[in-house]
């Protein structure tokens, strides 16, 4: 993969316009009414263990099915966002939006451009990706 240049960042390609039009959609489909329904069981599992220590999360999680990494990034999001449904759900909120990112370039290598923005736009607009169970 080439390094992008300052001419590549001043005029970028339709397929980075579309790209980045795709991105937009994808985080503002995932956060338009994060906070209008009820918590789910899972979400409130990971509420609790946000606020459990560091140490708490890690012996839970050792013991458990769920690997901790969620847990950690929920902990650290839930001190410097503060408490409540939109800042607990934004982490997956942000975390779609990175995988719809993450399938560009993946599609793009298996079938070339076209495939990668569809592959994108497909993900961006994907009912059960945006918010599953609520909608």
């Amino acid at each position: 993969m080439k390094r992008p240049t300052v001419d590549d960042i001043l005029h970028p390609s339709r397929a980075q316009l579309a790209l980045g039009a795709i991105l937009l959609a994808a985080f503002a489909l995932r956060l338009w009414g994060l906070d209008q329904h009820n918590i789910w069981w899972d979400e409130g599992l990971s509420a609790w263990a946000a606020r459990l220590p560091l140490a708490r999360i890690l012996e839970w999680t050792s013991r458990d099915v769920h690997p901790p990494l969620h847990f950690l990034i929920q902990r650290a999001w839930w001190l410097a966002a503060g408490e409540g449904e939109w800042a607990m759900r934004f982490v997956s909120a942000a975390a779609g939006t990175l995988t719809v990112a993450a399938v560009y370039p993946l599609a793009t290598a298996l079938g070339g451009r076209r495939a990668g923005l569809l592959a994108a736009l497909f993900l961006a607009l994907s009912a059960f990706a945006v918010c599953p169970r609520s909608r």
